[in-house]
């Protein structure tokens, strides 16, 4: 405080520095670029909200419909895309579990080994098939959407919104069968068609979300036409909310894998929790098997989301947790039967 003539004057705040503002930039792009699904989750949750509103004051159930239907896709992207490392590894591990107890593994009885023993329910079987497919069921969604918005523009004899459905399925439909896959840098593709084609191939979501924003052209001219013809009729502007949520959403979208979780991947300190539980499990067997069962984690695990890892690396990565467990424990290397 400064004190001047008897009163007190508040010392003005520093601003704040370019390293600071520099630091926050830097950690919400960091935030979007690890939770891409999650922010279209957001911008798809924003849309429908603007949509449901729109269609109760219009008195327009199919426009209200899409509204439902975007919501199951918001929430989809929101809770079940880009998973934590905590729930990468809770997954993982509880498939390697039921794998070992498959392949009559003894697993030793030890903390770091609880992860290997839990059984999931019903709900946990439903989950972990979200968690493995969220691109795919916000697609689906997004296709019922497209349907709807197309029954929507019929009724009201608007071409820009059957325009607008067409797209939408058309996006659905490029993200649901296009298989995602890298172009094998052996074979390159040849010619303007084939290098379309293995550019799609590679970014399957793109060709999706290209598609989803360009129905939103449509729903932005319909958005556009109806303040034209009545601006004294504010139910355009819930509309205009709307495009630019999908926007958010489809951009998002199309910066994601179709992989599991989005194509998220372990980092390597939850990697390395996952290689001490196996190598703890293979320590604790008869020596005699214990190579045979490290090449069929290794296996396993090369087949798993978010591990990211062919076999022959896991392979690598589990003899040396191996020797350093069987280091740390010599007492109980090997004393599985």
């Amino acid at each position: 405080m400064i004190e001047s003539a008897g009163n007190s004057i508040p010392a003005a705040q520093p601003a704040p520095k370019d390293g600071e503002e520099n630091s926050h930039k830097n950690k919400a792009a960091k935030f979007v670029k690890e939770n891409k699904l999650k922010v279209a989750g957001i911008g798809q949750v924003t849309a429908d909200t603007a949509l449901l509103a729109y269609g109760f004051i219009k008195g327009n159930p199919e426009i209200g419909s899409i509204g439902a239907l975007g919501y199951t896709a918001g929430i989809i992207g929101m809770r079940y895309g880009n998973p934590k490392d905590e729930k990468q590894l809770e997954l993982v591990e509880r498939h390697l579990g039921e794998y070992l107890q498959r392949q009559g593994v003894e697993i030793p009885k030890e903390p770091t080994t609880q992860g290997l023993m839990k059984r999931g329910g019903i709900i946990d079987h439903v989950e972990e098939f979200i968690y493995a497919h969220p691109t795919q069921l916000i697609n689906t969604c997004f296709g019922l959407m497209g349907v709807q918005f197309m029954r929507g523009g019929m009724r009201e004899n608007q071409k820009s919104m059957m325009a607008s459905g067409a797209f939408m399925m058309a996006s659905a439909l490029a993200g649901l069968l296009i298989k995602e896959q890298k172009p094998d840098p052996d074979h390159p593709p040849q010619g303007t068609l084939a290098k379309a084609w293995s550019w799609v191939q590679e970014k399957p979501l793109m060709l999706s979300g290209i598609l989803a924003n360009l129905n939103q052209v449509s729903l932005a001219y319909n958005t556009y036409s109806e303040y034209k013809a009545n601006p004294s009729q504010k139910a355009y502007m819930l509309k205009a909310v709307a495009v630019a949520g999908f926007l958010l959403c489809n951009c998002m979208l199309g910066m994601s894998s179709s992989g599991h979780g989005g194509g998220e991947q372990m980092d390597d300190e939850t990697r390395d929790k996952l290689a001490e539980t196996a190598a703890r499990v293979i320590a604790a067997q008869p020596k005699e098997v214990q190579d045979a069962v490290l090449e069929r984690i290794s296996g396993f695990l090369a087949t798993q989301p978010y591990v990211h890892l062919n076999a022959e690396e896991i392979s690598a990565m589990l003899r040396k947790k191996v020797e350093e467990v069987a280091r740390a424990h010599p007492a109980s290397a090997g004393q599985a039967r």
